[in-house]
Parts: structure tokens; sequence; C-alpha cells
């Protein structure tokens, strides 16, 4: 049974990090030349802060990618960030839209849904977090078409790192 802790799940690709430039390599499963080219892969700007800040005031972080569960762990490694709980594409048998990841996500975080956030630039992370009850946020700097983001209904759009920290800061009455 999840405590009265609080807590944000994140995705990873066009979220936190732009992964555009090795998007081909990802969509073809090509994982040694995606790993020979992290370093090419830049994380958003604002958000290592926000990642900080939430470290700081013990908001669990958990990254629901995907993608392989190695490449997070690397892209974490990479950037230094302390993130609670992974939860990657072969974590569990089915994959947003459905639930399944985020529940999965909420259960290593020890999170009930109402103390969630879940943060993503595609409808199949609105449309997971939805069904689970956790208040969706889409984010538009990264997302490749913003018109579908928007249809899939998120109970928050954030054009900008600043205005999701600021409204993070507001639901959790913190940073």
């Amino acid at each position: 049974m999840p405590s009265d802790n609080y807590g944000i799940l994140f995705d990873l690709d066009q979220t936190l990090i732009d992964s555009q430039c090795i998007k081909s390599l990802r969509d073809n499963r090509n994982w040694n030349e995606v790993f020979k080219n992290l370093h090419r892969v830049m994380t958003f700007e604002g958000i290592s802060d926000l990642l900080f800040k939430l470290n700081m005031n013990e908001i669990k972080i958990g990254i629901i990618s995907s993608s392989p569960r190695h490449y997070c762990e690397k892209i974490i490694q990479q950037n230094g960030w302390v993130i609670d709980a992974i939860v990657g594409y072969h974590d569990t048998g089915s994959h947003k839209p459905y639930p399944d990841p985020i529940l999965l996500g909420l259960k290593k975080i020890n999170v009930s849904s109402e103390n969630a956030l879940s943060i993503g630039d595609l409808p199949k992370d609105i449309i997971a977090s939805k069904k689970v009850g956790v208040i969706s946020v889409g984010v538009t700097w990264g997302c490749q078409n913003i018109d579908e983001l928007i249809s899939s209904s998120p109970d928050k759009i954030c054009n900008s790192v600043e205005e999701l920290t600021d409204f993070v800061k507001g639901f959790y009455s913190i940073l």
C-alpha cells in the first residue's frame, strides 16, 4: 500500500532528453550504435535543475520509457541524475498507452496515483496516465505533433521546463 509519498513519473525521450539525433538508430533497434552516439543526446535546458530540486524536496522520481532499461540507465548515468525507479520496455508485457508501465512505476516509487504526476510528450503517455488516475502533463518542447498531444486531453500542457517547474511547485507546494 503506497504511503503519503509524492512522486513524478517522467517519460524519457523528448521529455527529459532530446534524442531526435539517434531516433532512427533507436527505431531500428541498433543499440550498439545508439550507445556509441549517446554523447550527442542533450538534456533539455532546466531538466537537470528540476530533477535536483525534486530530489532535494524528497519527491520520488520514476522514469517510464518505451526504451530498454539499459538505455535508460546509461542516460541517467551520463547526466548524473538520482532516479528512484525505472520502468523500461521489457519490464511489462503491455506498453503505453496501456496502464501497466505507469502502475509498475507507482509501485516502485511507493506513491499512490492521487499523489503523482505523469509527464510526457506523446498521447500514449497521457492515455496511460489517465487510465490510472494520475494527473497527466503534456510537454511540448520535444513533442513532434502538438495537435495530437492536445487531443489526448492532458490535465495540463506545459510549453517550457520553467512552466513545468512552476506547475510542480504549485502542485506539491514546494521548490
